[in-house]
């Protein structure tokens, strides 16, 4: 399916013999072929695809069983079709992946559940979390903590565990906020340690959901301090991970190893770029008190300057019970009288003993956009720890289709394997030799525009035809001259992004909206 890149062109010529099967097995060939011929002409087709612009999903669905050249399964499930990403819908998430995890059992697994039975986390629930716990699956006095309930847990979370096993990570540990997620982690199928972290009602599921910005997610962001202060407190080193975390390797030789050696503790933060060389692996080299924390990811050694500035921090919880742990870590660490050592990548905070604190290099913990656009690992030339999907469309929607965009998401086989597929290249347009050096943002997003605009044509063709044909649809890659954020832009790149070189690929965020799909 080509035609309409560039220059507007009339639509093309277009070998129809598949399409006049399909509209002859739904019995509206005599519609269209209006000349009697027996065959569908280019302004036949015109036809149809203006009359497809009047037609419902309830149409669509309603075409006899029988018809066309796709599988029974698609032919009697029509309604399961899925418009994100042009490919069959299936099973809900956390039900794909519970049947995937029980096929991915092995010795580790079996380790792990043995290991989560006799901490006390047999089926029916997890248990209070117990330093005897910790010491029976940490690993190098380390362990890697989450904590979620099952809104998230049940997606991103089942995601989350799937590439720890990918990597060979056992030494991880869940807090869960409510009873579903601690039923699921406690059950006979799949058992791994976790601990109970809801107080007296406060299940998650009682509340809805574990939601941003709630009353339920702020009390639940200080316990989370809390509960790492007191591991730390036990002489364990950890590394927190949100479940939107994807890790390309086991970060724990990193996080023990040289690159680490002169903190106390390690944060993530939202930076775009990064001032490391190319082939530097190390801590970020200009480190100081504003830059913007993320709290999603962070190590703690149990050092004493660790455990000071967990004690630090988690201190600040009765009298910022309004904020959440990120607004608490800002006022201690900003707060703070500190000396910057660039020699040794670190902030040296005051105190008795004080702490020490670096800076993960956006390299080797990136973030949605520096790992998508920019591709700064890449750029930088570094082997990275993971990806945290920060800077990316607010929705949960929005990150499934992008790690989908990446291959990140775990979805089962079947799900790649469905009956009849089409698929498309499009024709891109010419861009202008100098278009990376423009520095007018709003001329850029006019130019961005108008070329998506050409493209958007030829998908509608190929959309058409996937209907004419009964195919599912995997929608084609597509161009972008501008990047499409929430964040302001500057020459359509977020703010501090030297690298990205336009055209770049266009995230299918870019155009649709993956919330409303």
């Amino acid at each position: 399916a080509r035609g309409g890149g560039g220059a507007a062109q009339p639509r093309g010529a277009l070998d129809l013999a598949a399409v006049t099967a399909r509209i002859k097995s739904t019995g509206a060939f005599r519609l269209y072929d209006t000349d009697g011929d027996g065959r569908i002409t280019r302004q036949e087709f015109d036809t149809f695809l203006d009359d497809l612009s009047d037609v419902t999903a309830d149409d669509v669905i309603g075409v006899p069983d029988g018809a066309g050249t796709g599988s029974a399964q698609a032919r009697q499930k029509p309604s399961e079709a899925s418009p994100e990403g042009g490919e069959p819908k299936q099973a809900k998430p956390e039900e794909q992946q519970q049947q995937q995890q029980q096929q991915d059992g092995g010795a580790a697994s079996a380790a792990v559940g043995d290991a989560a039975s006799a901490a006390g986390g047999g089926a029916g629930h997890c248990p209070e979390l117990s330093k005897d716990m910790l010491q029976q699956f940490a690993r190098d006095n380390t362990i890697m903590l989450t904590v979620c309930d099952w809104n998230i847990f049940g997606t991103m979370g089942i995601n989350w565990v799937q590439h720890l096993k990918k990597q060979g990570i056992t030494y991880w540990v869940v807090g869960a906020t409510d009873s579903k997620t601690s039923e699921y982690l406690s059950s006979n199928e799949d058992r791994h340690p976790c601990f109970k972290f809801w107080e007296g009602d406060h299940d998650a599921n009682a509340h809805g959901e574990y939601k941003y910005g709630s009353d339920h997610y702020r009390e639940a962001t200080w316990r989370k301090v809390t509960v790492v202060e007191k591991i730390v407190d036990w002489g364990f080193n950890v590394l927190h991970s949100d479940v939107d975390v994807i890790w390309f390797r086991d970060p724990l030789p990193y996080v023990i190893g040289p690159a680490l050696a002169n903190v106390d503790v390690a944060m993530s933060t939202d930076l775009i770029s990064t001032q490391n060389d190319v082939g530097d692996e190390g801590l970020e080299v200009n480190v100081h008190q504003h830059v913007n924390f993320n709290t999603g990811v962070y190590f703690v050694k149990a050092s004493p300057g660790g455990r000071y500035f967990m004690a630090k921090w988690a201190g600040l919880r009765e009298k910022l019970v309004h904020d959440n742990d990120q607004t608490g870590l800002y006022q201690y660490v900003r707060g703070t009288p500190a000396r910057q050592n660039n020699g040794l990548r670190r902030m040296e905070l005051s105190g008795d003993p004080g702490s020490n604190i670096g800076l993960l290099s956006v390299a080797m913990l990136l973030n949605g956009y520096s790992y998508f656009i920019p591709q700064l690992h890449t750029a930088k030339k570094v082997e990275p720890l993971g990806a945290h999907m920060t800077w990316l469309p607010l929705s949960r929607e929005g990150k499934f289709q992008r790690m989908r965009d990446g291959m990140l998401y775990n979805d089962p086989t079947e799900y790649y394997n469905g009956p009849k597929f089409l698929a498309a290249e499009l024709d891109f347009p010419d861009s202008p030799a100098d278009y990376n050096s423009w520095r007018d943002t709003e001329s850029m997003i006019q130019y961005h525009l108008l070329n998506i605009d050409k493209q958007l044509v030829q998908v509608y063709r190929v959309m058409a035809i996937a209907v004419i044909l009964n195919r599912t649809l995997i929608l084609p890659k597509m161009q972008c001259f501008c990047y499409k954020n929430w964040f302001m832009m500057e020459q359509c790149r977020i703010p501090g992004d030297t690298v990205t070189q336009f055209p770049i690929e266009c995230h299918f965020d870019q155009w649709l909206r993956p919330k409303v799909m």
